[in-house]
């Protein structure tokens, strides 16, 4: 088994453009990915105060070099915790549950809340509308 897990974050097309002409919100993307991730796999190790590793890349290209952005995590395969860093590999992981973290995590985080919620230029904004929103788990 590797020690390591790779997710791919990614949101959905409707909102893509917002991120091309504010590469702010690139930031807020990579925050809200790992905020989610870190809750998940936390809540998935029995131990107190389990601490997850990780590297975060940001890439906005897709295939055919359509613009696409989207987070790559690298994480550890587990977390570490107590004084002497002791390591606890993470169970099977359900990765519905993490997509739905994601979301909530990406719509109530500050600058997407401001910026897309309720903004007239998106018509019909709502949480099913972002079915595109999504985690995607390789080993």
């Amino acid at each position: 088994m590797d020690p390591h897990r790779h997710f791919v974050f990614s949101i959905p097309k409707i909102l893509r453009r917002y991120f091309l002409y504010d590469r702010k919100l690139l930031a807020d993307l990579s925050r809200c990915a790992w905020e989610s991730l870190k809750v998940f796999i936390q809540d998935a190790v029995p131990e107190d105060n389990p601490i997850p590793g990780a590297v975060i890349a940001i890439q906005t290209f897709g295939d055919f070099l359509g613009f696409n952005p989207h987070c790559h995590i690298l994480v550890t395969d587990g977390c570490f915790y107590g004084s002497r860093g002791m390591f606890r590999v993470a169970p099977p992981l359900e990765l519905k549950k993490l997509e739905a973290i994601f979301l909530m995590t990406f719509l109530k985080s500050p600058p997407m809340t401001i910026t897309f919620i309720g903004t007239p230029n998106i018509p019909g904004m709502n949480t099913s509308t972002l079915k595109g929103t999504s985690s995607h788990n390789a080993f």
